[in-house]
């Protein structure tokens, strides 16, 4: 009996375990953006390109001098020597006739090595500023990855928050709805209600359900949205505790100009010049320092390394003259108009970069001015309807009047949460537009 109490004792907390494991619980949007920092593939990718960048500058700093060379053996079977032509005269032969003579050794075993240095190689250094412009370029671009990340998380992070707070309110507006309906219900029992008005709380109960139903379907998308947004494993569940209760008071964030896309414009202006820089130059001679040390070892027998090795050495300069190609030159004229391009691009989004904090600012006080008159209206529609239903109780007031006021409530809450949830994303926008740059 002990043994299968401690058994199911292991099967319950490994069952618990592993809900547990599976089930993700974020307090606020903090939370979430700390975990995507830590486990969003995006972000890893980001990672990995900044360090493929880093890698790229210190290669490009090595081809500088773009040493190349190399080590090289290999041994020779003339099977069938070659034949020359010599003056039969110089053999003892009749003047002005010639004799085959072959010529050459059947067994050639060759050691080389070869150096060559570009001593002057304008388009290399060209090349490392490319590569310290590309690092830069994905460092702003990583930035902006994040960013536009984490303004789609809290996006959907709010809207999640939302339709939390929408689903609680459907489900108060459902229990309201039955009470209306349990009220018409006595009053037609009791003959002081006509069965059209019966009829009508019965369509206002169904509708508040299936409005109820259709915004648990919508939460079970964003969830899913959200886990994708993340990377979270689809055997895991998001449970978000954070209710909308506190709403920050606007004169406390306000958005500063963020430079970062204007940073990475600059960065690719940059590269695009130095491209264009380096297709110029490409045009012009380079001087290369060059030398071989080479062995060969001839012998008549099969012999692979015996014998007398005979060396070689050779060292000197080499200039290289490049032919201008169509390709040489398509490739210039292409990043000459590249870099003009890039150049316009510049000035526009320079000139948009101030007016992104200005709307998000814009856009803050209006969230906070509607979110301050929709609680007011539902403070109003609130009172509003308790007054009628009771007044509806008594017989005063009729059905349509009651609905009326039942349905201006549910409506004026439901702005008050979108209103609320608004200024909520508004704020974590400015945060990140604040943060991240």
């Amino acid at each position: 009996m002990h043994q299968f109490i401690r058994s199911l004792l292991t099967t319950i907390s490994l069952t618990i375990s592993v809900n547990s494991f599976c089930q993700l619980t974020f307090e606020n949007i903090d939370s979430i953006n700390k975990y995507a920092e830590k486990n969003s593939i995006t972000i890893m990718s980001g990672n990995i390109s900044a360090a493929q960048a880093k890698q790229g500058k210190l290669a490009a700093l090595l081809s500088i001098p773009e040493i190349s060379g190399g080590v090289s053996f290999n041994f020779t079977n003339n099977v069938k020597l070659p034949v020359s032509l010599f003056p039969a005269e110089a053999f003892g032969g009749q003047a002005g006739t010639f004799r085959e003579i072959q010529t050459g050794i059947q067994y050639n075993s060759y050691f080389g090595q070869n150096l060559d240095v570009k001593i002057m190689n304008l388009p290399a250094w060209k090349n490392l500023k490319l590569a310290k412009v590309n690092l830069d370029i994905t460092t702003t671009s990583n930035l902006l990855t994040k960013k536009a990340l984490f303004d789609n998380i809290n996006t959907t992070y709010y809207t999640i928050i939302q339709l939390q707070e929408q689903l609680k309110l459907a489900k108060q507006s459902t229990g309201m709805a039955e009470q209306l309906l349990q009220i018409t219900t006595n009053k037609h029992t009791e003959q002081l209600a006509r069965l059209s008005d019966l009829n009508e709380s019965k369509v206002n109960l169904l509708s508040k359900k299936e409005i109820e139903e259709q915004y648990r379907l919508l939460l079970n998308y964003y969830n899913k949205a959200l886990s994708i947004l993340l990377d979270i494993p689809a055997d895991s569940t998001i449970i978000l505790t954070e209710t909308i209760k506190v709403i920050p008071n606007k004169n406390t964030l306000t958005a500063t100009d963020n430079t970062l896309t204007y940073k990475n414009a600059v960065a690719k202006e940059q590269y695009a010049l130095s491209t264009y820089q380096q297709s110029k130059l490409s045009f012009l001679p380079s001087l290369s320092f060059f030398g071989n040390n080479n062995y060969n070892l001839y012998n008549q027998s099969f012999k692979l390394l015996d014998g007398t090795w005979i060396n070689s050495q050779q060292i000197g300069f080499r200039v290289n003259i490049n032919i201008p190609s169509s390709q040489l030159i398509s490739n210039r004229t292409k990043a000459k108009y590249d870099y003009l391009l890039a150049q316009k691009n510049v000035t526009q989004i320079l000139n948009k970069s101030s007016l992104e904090s200005i709307q998000l600012n814009i856009d803050y006080e209006k969230a906070c001015s509607q979110y301050k008159t929709n609680k007011e209206i539902s403070l109003l529609r609130e009172e509003s309807y308790k007054k009628n239903l009771e007044l509806y109780k008594e017989g005063i007031i009729g059905l349509d009047q009651t609905l009326t006021s039942f349905t201006n409530l549910i409506t004026s809450q439901e702005n008050l949460i979108i209103s609320a949830a608004t200024v909520l994303l508004t704020a974590s926008k400015i945060t990140l537009n604040n943060t991240i740059k």
